[in-house]
């Protein structure tokens, strides 16, 4: 089944991960999680476009998202544990440091068929 033949309302993870972003920015203290999407969608985002970043935990999709407040780029990070995928805008260097045991994972909110 192709990305492009699911239903994107049900699939698609970036509403949730812009609200968590822009909550975390504005918010002091508040750590936005890593939300939980499925198999097609880990696959789909990696194979789009080589990897910016991979490593055992995952993978940093290249495209740019947005910038922080500082300016530093954030894009689309992509963790696999325990055979669920979880996706959140980070940095770079917020990726490479990920402790994927102390990660905040968040699960689906809309059930996959």
């Amino acid at each position: 089944m192709q990305l492009a033949e699911l239903q994107t309302d049900s699939l698609w993870p970036y509403p949730q991960i812009v609200q968590n972003l822009t909550r975390e920015q504005q918010e002091s203290g508040y750590c936005a999680p890593w939300i939980e999407i499925g198999s097609d969608e880990y696959w789909w985002f990696l194979e789009c476009l080589p990897p910016l970043y991979q490593d055992s935990k995952g993978y940093v999709n290249p495209e740019l998202y947005t910038h922080t407040p500082e300016g530093k780029p954030l894009y689309l990070g992509v963790i696999e544990t325990n055979h669920q995928y979880f996706a959140k805008l980070v940095t770079l260097a917020e990726y490479i440091e990920l402790d994927i045991s102390k990660a905040s994972l968040q699960p689906r909110a809309i059930p996959v068929a």
